[in-house]
C-alpha cells in the first residue's frame, strides 16, 4: 500500500521515461534530478504534487505543467530548455531555470510566467541583456518578484 508516500527521490537512475506512477499516490514531492528523461508527462492527477525536481535531465520543452495547478516548486535547471512556455497559470513559489538554453525573454514573457513566482532563476542561460525587449522584462520582474536570479550569456 503506497497510500502514504509523500515523497519519491529516483535521482541518478538513467530513468528515460516517467511512467506507471499510480492515481492514488499521495506523493507530495517527486525528484527524477540527473536522469536522462527529455519529456515531462502530464502529472495533473497527482493531486497532492507540489514540487516537481527534474533537474539534470534532457528535457528540451516545458511542457504538461499547465494542469498540475498544486504545484508551488519546479525545478528543471540543467535541461535543453530553448522556450519558457506552460507555466503562465500555476502560482509556484519558485521556478529554477538555470543552466538551460533559453536566449531571450519573447515579449510576451512577463504573461508567460507564472502568477506571483516568488523566486526565479535563470541564471546560466544564453540570455542576451544587451536586448531590449530582455533588459524591459527584467526590470518589470524585479518589482514584482522576491528574487531574480539571471546571469549575461553563457560562452
Amino acid at each position: 500500500n503506497l497510500t502514504k508516500l509523500y515523497g519519491l527521490r529516483l535521482s541518478n537512475n538513467n530513468i528515460s521515461i516517467i511512467e506507471n506512477l499510480d492515481n492514488k499516490l499521495n506523493l507530495e514531492n517527486l525528484i527524477l534530478g540527473d536522469n536522462k528523461i527529455k519529456k515531462i508527462p502530464d502529472l495533473s492527477f497527482l493531486c497532492s504534487l507540489n514540487s516537481l525536481l527534474l533537474f539534470g535531465n534532457e528535457i528540451e520543452e516545458m511542457e504538461n505543467l499547465e494542469h498540475m495547478v498544486y504545484l508551488s516548486a519546479i525545478d528543471l535547471s540543467r535541461n535543453k530548455i530553448k522556450k519558457i512556455q506552460s507555466v503562465s497559470g500555476l502560482y509556484l513559489v519558485m521556478l529554477n531555470l538555470n543552466d538551460n538554453e533559453i536566449e531571450r525573454l519573447e515579449e510576451d514573457g512577463f504573461s508567460v510566467l507564472p502568477q506571483n513566482v516568488g523566486h526565479l532563476y535563470l541564471n546560466d542561460n544564453r540570455l542576451d541583456l544587451d536586448d531590449k525587449v530582455t533588459k524591459e522584462i527584467i526590470e518589470l520582474l524585479k518589482n514584482n518578484i522576491e528574487e531574480i536570479s539571471y546571469t549575461p550569456q553563457k560562452k
